[in-house]
């Protein structure tokens, strides 16, 4: 398992989660969303423009099993 500051270095732009306490917490909308993000490859989510940003999100949804 990587620190946070390790993860830091790897892609500057992943997101770190909370520790959660409660079942509820674990399983809720921006828990989920954070691990998707930190899927996301490098390419992705420094894209320079938003549309480069969501023709390589199409890409990696269609990879991933969501289309």
């Amino acid at each position: 398992m990587y620190r946070k500051d390790d993860i830091q270095h790897i892609l500057p732009f992943t997101l770190a989660k909370k520790q959660c306490r409660l079942d509820i917490r674990k399983s809720s909308f921006s828990q989920r969303t954070v691990n998707e993000w930190n899927r996301l490859s490098a390419g992705c989510v420094g894209a320079s423009s938003v549309n480069i940003f969501k023709n390589k999100m199409d890409l990696y949804l269609r990879w991933a099993g969501y289309t």
